[in-house]
């Protein structure tokens, strides 16, 4: 049976305190509860809608336009009246199935304005504003009406007009991957950053320009931090039915955003029948970094759970075979096909062993099993052809391995299997398989699974610039389309339907940002979205450096759970590949479990690196669903402490970037009548990423609420800490 969510509220939309045709010449105010921010609305002189945002009295974004370029019809931008306005007060409490919290708080205040041509059309358009303690929400409502039964929008023209050369922590907008690294600029220095860095030569680069113009800007979320010390991150929710909106620096308007949405190949953004809802952009805006992580403003902006039966949707800790086809271990494909993750070609992959083969899983899950760790993912498992019209990608698998003998005996150790999916982009014969391949899961007793889509969907006549390079990438679904854009939103979300349908839970990988749409469908587990862990096996030696985490969370974190592997022990492993690692210290792999929500979180590492290591006792231990979560520390980019709870018991994470820190941690979040054990794994005296990166030690000692603890961080080095209640 369905549990209910809505523990208490004031039947949102029901308090209305204000409903009234509005002067035209009058700005329409609204605050958030706490007043401290305020949403102002008006028409400016061409009869335009026209928003500003304010926090403690400040300009946070000036003001701004709203509206929308039509094909086949005039632009619906200007020459509006106000036929009416109203506002409401949301005061909810919902409880997530899984989440940081037990229970979320939903309170903002909601401005409607209907807007109306002066012209002889008379098209309506409605904006609806919600201000929140946290930050502002608005969305755009093109209700059906006698001009057009459907309508095509070739832009949004939302701005986001800021107020000065703001320090930003971002990644470049990028219409199929999330996978790169972040950047900490002045506003000011990121458009010369970006064609630098993604062009070697002018060729490249006119053909840069030639494909994208002025859309110089970033993905979101993206996070800002003002002279003022006022910290503002660009989001969006409930993406729904719609293409991903980016952020482009305006051309000649340094500090002035605007929406730029991922096309469909004829150039339209939005195909649509009416009526149309646009999703929410959402700013986030606070004086404490500390805030930003701790938000569930976006998942609070889209419906409740639509999940009859939720009882399977359950926090899952995991193993796999997935790290061994990164270093070098395993061949991902024994036909000595180069798979994705081997690296290698052919003839290389030929000579090693195969990882998802019968025999070596069982071995997994002996491990899994006597070490209390109820799941192992298998990745490779079956045959994944590189064309278009291959039919057997999920629902067979290679000779050496056998699914209903591995799911058998992973029932006889107490051990589930979670399933992966990689369909080399060939989203078609996904969407083709979806229900025939899930059906037998079920019917196998499996229950989730972890779903990637690896290569982007470029159109053939669009080049996209990656990395140094540029170059058409693979065309699976024939040239058409981009991973980010309304039709691949629509195939994801299909995706995660037809799972729901199955009862599977399931992890994306290559997937359209969260926009907190986990909260109608929490089965939806964590997502990648991010370069993760297995960038530093790849990346010719340089892989992720240790201040990338320390950003993460108030950027990617922003859009819900993450799927980043963490846990690696042998941070060198040369055995397999060299000059790649892992550029961390150990103590810094545990802290990632706390620093890092995911409900569906892996031990990444080979399970010999695991074997009688005292360390392992710490992933064995941490919780992947939480009660409570406080975030202690925040400094974006250079160091970030969190503390979560569930139950009784407490743990944190702390990490650092290339410098070596010293943080206070005051326990004031204890039980007063309390006396914890506190288990510490930090980092040793002589512990350095570069250097002596495994170096670790255990520190045990009995503490209560108000004690202050000092965490000695190496450089790129971590802590991670159990706080559990004495008998």
């Amino acid at each position: 049976m369905k549990k209910i969510h809505l523990v208490f509220a004031i039947c949102i939309g029901s308090i209305i305190y204000g409903c009234n045709k509005t002067n035209q010449q009058t700005s329409i105010k609204i605050n958030s509860p706490d007043s401290l921010i305020e949403i102002s609305f008006l028409l400016n002189d061409t009869l335009s809608p026209i928003y500003k945002v304010t926090y403690k009295g400040k300009t946070i974004i000036d003001s701004s336009s709203l509206g929308f370029t039509l094909k086949d019809f005039p632009n619906l931008a200007k020459d509006f009246q106000i036929d009416s306005s109203s506002q409401k007060q949301i005061r909810e409490v919902w409880k997530p199935v899984l989440g940081q919290y037990k229970y979320i708080k939903n309170h903002c205040n909601e401005l409607a304005v209907y807007l109306s041509e002066k012209s002889n059309s008379k098209r309506k358009l409605y904006l609806y504003f919600r201000a929140f303690d946290e930050g502002v929400a608005f969305r755009y409502e093109i209700p059906k009406q006698a001009f057009a039964d459907s309508i095509n929008i070739i832009s949004e023209n939302t701005y986001f007009n800021l107020t000065g050369d703001h320090t930003a922590w971002w990644n470049e907008a990028h219409y199929d991957s999330y996978e790169i690294m972040y950047n900490t600029t002045p506003i000011s220095a990121v458009r010369d950053l970006i064609l630098n860095k993604q062009t070697k030569s002018e060729a490249a680069k006119e053909l840069y320009m030639k494909n994208f113009g002025a859309h110089v800007g970033f993905n979101t979320p993206l996070t800002m931090r003002t002279q003022d010390s006022i910290y503002i991150a660009f989001h969006e929710a409930n993406l729904t039915n719609y293409a991903e909106m980016t952020l482009a620096l305006e051309t000649g308007k340094p500090f002035n955003l605007r929406s730029e949405l991922v096309p469909w190949p004829d150039g339209i953004k939005v195909k649509s029948k009416l009526p149309l809802v646009s999703p929410w952009r959402t700013i986030h805006i606070s004086d404490n970094a500390a805030s930003l992580p701790i938000s569930y403003m976006e998942e609070s902006l889209n419906p409740p759970s639509v999940i009859e039966d939720e009882s399977y949707i359950q926090p899952i800790k995991y193993i796999g075979v997935w790290w061994g086809y990164h270093i070098g271990k395993y061949a991902w494909d024994p036909r000595g096909k180069r798979g994705i993750a081997d690296g290698a070609n052919a003839e290389v992959s030929k000579q090693k062993p195969h990882g998802a083969s019968t025999t070596n899983c069982k071995k997994y899950i002996d491990f899994a099993s006597k070490n209390n760790i109820n799941y192992l993912l298998i990745e490779g498992w079956n045959p994944t052809n590189y064309t278009v019209d291959s039919v057997d990608n999920f629902l067979h698998s290679h000779p050496d391995f056998d699914l209903q003998e591995v799911v058998n005996y992973g029932k006889s150790k107490n051990v589930e299997i979670v399933i992966h999916n990689e369909s080399m982009g060939q989203a078609l014969n996904l969407e083709r398989q979806a229900d025939s391949a899930f059906a037998r899961y079920k019917k196998f007793g499996i229950s989730a699974m972890k779903i990637g889509w690896a290569w982007h969907l470029e159109t053939k006549n669009f080049t996209r610039s990656w990395g140094n390079d540029s170059a058409s990438v693979a065309n699976y679904t024939g040239g058409k389309y981009f991973q980010h854009s309304q039709w691949a939103v629509m195939h994801y979300r299909k995706i995660l339907e037809t799972a729901a349908k199955y009862n599977q839970r399931v992890a994306l990988h290559e997937y359209v940002k969260e926009t907190g749409i986990r909260r109608t469908y929490p089965n939806l587990m964590a997502l990648e979205g991010l370069r993760g862990n297995e960038y530093n096996p790849w990346d010719k030696g340089k892989g992720n450096l240790p201040e990338h985490v320390t950003i993460i969370p108030f950027t990617r974190q922003l859009a819900g759970p993450i799927d980043f592997t963490p846990g690696i022990f042998d941070l060198l492993f040369d055995k397999y590949k060299k000059p790649q690692r892992v550029n961390s210290t150990l103590a810094y792999q545990l802290a990632l479990y706390v620093v890092f929500y995911s409900p569906m979180a892996m031990a990444a590492d080979l399970p010999e690196n695991y074997e009688n290591h005292p360390a392992f006792q710490f992933i064995k231990d941490v919780p992947t669903n939480w009660d409570t979560t406080i975030v202690k520390h925040a400094a974006i980019g250079d160091y970030v402490s969190i503390a979560r709870k569930y139950n009784n018991a407490w743990y944190v994470g702390a990490v650092t970037d290339e410098n070596a820190r010293n943080l206070s941690l005051n326990l004031d979040f204890l039980d007063n009548d309390k006396t914890y054990q506190m288990i510490q794994y930090a980092d040793a005296p002589n512990t350095s990423w570069e250097t002596n990166p495994t170096a670790y030690e255990i520190l045990k000692s009995t503490v209560k609420k108000g004690d202050i603890v000092n965490l000695k961080l190496a450089t790129g080095g971590g802590q991670a800490i159990s706080i559990v209640p004495l008998p």
